[in-house]
Order: structure tokens, then sequence, then C-alpha cells
């Protein structure tokens, strides 16, 4: 629910225009003012990381080790990519993607392949591709 300030505006003997208000009014639009700088330096902080080549680097790692685990698991059920696509209910064209390592699952698809391949997502490193997604 929008707040609608009460303010008045005033003018100086000289022409110059101020605006009045409330304390509370004052009190909301310091605390907007705060909010929105800390939000700046988020987005400035995240800007930051994601610019790192390292954290580059680290992703594509993570993806490539994903992928790998993945196909891995699927073998070793014996299980081919149509087979693994019928009993998780992801497409078989994002299963080979995923493999790949063309695509990254989402932490929906992530939970639909490890049900079916009888692995616990959350034991897999928090900050891998999907997790929390």
């Amino acid at each position: 629910m929008r707040h609608e300030p009460h303010t008045q505006i005033i003018a100086t003997a000289s022409g110059e225009k101020l605006v009045v208000l409330t304390k509370a009014d004052y009190d909301r639009l310091i605390a907007a003012v705060f909010e929105a700088q800390e939000h700046i330096r988020d987005i400035a902080a995240f800007d930051a990381a994601v610019s790192q080549p390292t954290a580059k680097v680290i992703e594509v790692e993570r993806d490539a080790a994903l992928a790998i685990f993945i196909r891995a698991r699927r073998k070793q059920y014996g299980l081919t990519q149509t087979e693994l696509a019928a009993a998780s209910g992801v497409g078989q064209g994002f299963v080979s993607d995923i493999e790949s390592g063309r695509r990254r699952p989402s932490a929906e698809v992530l939970a639909k392949l490890a049900a079916a391949l009888f692995f616990d997502p959350a034991a897999l490193d928090e900050t891998s591709p999907g997790a929390g997604r």
C-alpha cells in the first residue's frame, strides 16, 4: 500500500520554495534513501563478484562436474538418456544438453533427475549449478 505524504509547499520572501513534511514522512523518506543505498552496494558487490575471472572458471568447472556426475550416474544404472527422460519427466533433449554441459538444470529439474537417479540433490555442493534456483 502506497503512503501519500502530508506535505506543504511554502515560499520564502525571496521566492525559494520549501517543502514541509511531517516527522513520520521525513523518517520514511530517510529510511527509503538508506535502503536504496544498501541495494546499490549489494548490486555493486554482486557485479564485482561475477566479473572476477576466477568466479567464471569455478562456475564452468562446476557445470562440467555436474554434467559428468549426471551422465555417470545414468550409466551406473544402465539407463539411456531416453529412459532417464521418461523416468524423470525431463525431455531427452534437455537431458542431453545437461550431460554435455550446454544447459544447467533448474532446482526443479535437478530434483527430478535426482529422484530418478537415486541421489539427494542437497548432497551436491550448495553452489553447484541449479542449487537453490
